[in-house]
């Protein structure tokens, strides 16, 4: 429902057109519903994505929409859709880094460092070594919180080493 009405309202504010100096009224309004998303990400993320979306409908290939749109859904504890946001700025900007980054640490939440470990190897590829980006992803895969199954094994291991001694 929400969706549906921005996308209404943004289509009529762009039939009215805006007077602009270089850029397109889409990107215009775009812009202008990305700032308002910005200033209430932290503090109202669910109003926040409301205007991330109506950005996307002005503009459909905004990476950078998308990247903050993943931040309002990572504040909501929405790991799933913001891999989705992830995944659709990866297909618009397959090489950017901070999707790539994004992606990575939201699959390691979900313990699937395989995919993480995917996305550094990409990373590292891109920055040849020498971001910082490399440097924090690789010591989050080292330092990624351990599952449940990986926790009791070494308990019931440290328990089995002290009854052999």
């Amino acid at each position: 429902m929400v969706r549906r009405l921005i996308r209404i309202l943004t289509a009529l504010v762009l039939g009215f057109g805006l007077p602009l100096a270089h850029a397109s009224p889409q990107h215009q309004l775009a812009q202008q519903f990305l700032e308002s998303g910005d200033q209430l990400v932290e503090t109202k993320p669910v109003e926040a994505i409301a205007y991330y979306e109506a950005a996307l409908v002005a503009n459909p290939s905004s990476v950078k929409t998308y990247l903050r749109l993943t931040r309002a859904y990572r504040n909501l504890k929405l790991s799933g859709a913001a891999l989705r946001a992830y995944r659709k700025a990866l297909t618009v900007d397959p090489l950017n880094i901070e999707a790539l980054e994004g992606q990575a640490m939201v699959m390691l939440e979900k313990n699937n460092v395989a995919k993480a470990k995917a996305n550094l190897k990409k990373i590292s590829k891109l920055c040849q070594n020498s971001c910082p980006t490399v440097k924090r992803l690789s010591q989050a895969i080292k330092v990624k919180p351990r599952n449940a199954k990986t926790v009791a094994l070494e308990k019931r291991l440290i328990q089995q080493k002290k009854q052999k001694q």
